[in-house]
């Protein structure tokens, strides 16, 4: 598993951690797919984020959502478009393709807090700095 991003984004007191994948267009869906069997194995020990996949076109992200269609994963699965804000309105979950949602929203597990398992989980504000 290498993400090309993670990070945990906070909106008043929501924060929501998640791994991107930067696609391209260049690979196959096949391949793109064997990605996300590395974010099934680390949901067994958490966190449980969000795999955004960021794709160049329309066309990829329709393709996408149909091989993921019906496809149990632990880890929640989103598609979004190149050229448009990651913050807004611009994920569409693989287990719930209606409206796209803002980065906010997305179901976001951070799991237990236990240094063992999760050593840099925020727990409030105190934890920023």
């Amino acid at each position: 598993m290498r993400p090309d991003a993670h990070g945990v984004w906070c909106v008043g007191d929501r924060q929501v951690g998640f791994f991107l994948e930067h696609d391209n267009g260049t690979d196959s869906l096949a391949v793109v797919l064997r990605k996300l069997r590395g974010y099934e194995r680390l949901a067994q020990f958490r966190p449980r984020y969000p795999v955004l996949l960021r794709v160049p076109s329309r066309r990829r992200e329709a393709n996408l959502q149909r091989a993921l269609a019906g496809v149990p994963t632990v880890m929640p699965i989103a598609t979004g478009l190149h050229d448009e804000h990651p913050a807004g309105p611009a994920w569409t979950l693989a287990s719930d393709p209606g409206p796209r949602r803002w980065l906010h929203e997305l179901p976001s597990d951070h799991g237990p807090h236990h240094t063992a398992t999760n050593p840099h989980r925020y727990t409030g504000d105190s934890d920023i700095s």
